[in-house]
C-alpha cells in the first residue's frame, strides 16, 4: 500500500535570506512542488523572523484544511471542472435538440455525473480527465448488463461530449 502525501508543512529557513518553504502536490502534474515566500524586505531581522513564523503557521493550517495554491491559481485562470463542463454541454444542447433527443442527453449526462460523484471525480478539471477515467466509466457501463446497442450509444455519447470539450477548449484557449 502506498501513501500519498499531499503536502509537507511550511517551515522557516533563516540564513542569508529569510524564507518560508513548503511543498504541496500539484494536481496537474501529480508531483510535490516547492513553494517559497521571501521576507527579506521586512526590517529589522527579529521582526522578519517573527512575521515569517506567523506566515508559516498560517500556511500550514490552511494546508491541513485542504487548501492548495495550484487549485487557487487554476480558478483564477478560468479552468473548469468536468462536472461544470458537462452541465454547460447539456445547457448548450437544450436549445438545439428535439424533446426525445434532449431526454436521452439528460439521461446520459445524469449517469455520467453520478459516475463522477461515486468516484469522487466531479471536481477534477477537464484537462485532467484522461483515458484511464474514460475506460473506467466504459467498464462501469459494460458491467450493467446492457445491450450492445446501448453500450455503443454510451460510447457515441462520450465521443460527442469530449469533442464538445475539445471544441470549447480551442475557442477559449485552454480554459478546459
Amino acid at each position: 500500500m502506498s501513501i500519498i502525501i499531499d503536502f509537507i508543512p511550511a517551515h522557516v529557513q533563516n540564513g542569508k535570506e529569510c524564507i518560508v518553504v513548503y511543498y504541496v502536490r500539484n494536481p496537474f502534474t501529480n508531483k510535490l512542488q516547492r513553494k517559497r515566500l521571501k521576507f527579506n524586505h521586512i526590517k529589522p531581522a527579529k521582526e522578519r523572523l517573527h512575521f515569517a513564523k506567523k506566515v508559516a503557521a498560517d500556511i500550514t493550517l490552511k494546508l491541513y484544511e485542504g487548501w492548495n495554491p495550484f487549485l487557487e491559481d487554476a480558478e483564477k485562470k478560468g479552468y473548469i471542472t468536468i462536472e461544470d463542463a458537462t452541465n454547460q454541454f447539456l445547457k448548450s444542447k437544450t436549445k438545439e435538440l428535439r424533446k426525445d433527443s434532449l431526454r436521452c442527453y439528460q439521461s446520459f449526462c445524469t449517469i455520467f455525473l453520478r459516475f463522477l460523484k461515486e468516484n469522487n471525480l466531479q471536481k477534477m478539471y477537464v484537462h485532467q480527465f484522461k483515458n484511464k477515467e474514460v475506460q473506467h466509466f466504459i467498464s462501469v457501463i459494460e458491467n450493467r448488463d446492457l445491450s450492445t446497442t446501448t453500450n455503443n450509444q454510451y460510447i457515441k455519447f462520450m465521443r460527442l461530449l469530449f469533442f464538445y470539450f475539445i471544441e470549447k477548449n480551442d475557442k477559449r484557449k485552454s480554459i478546459f
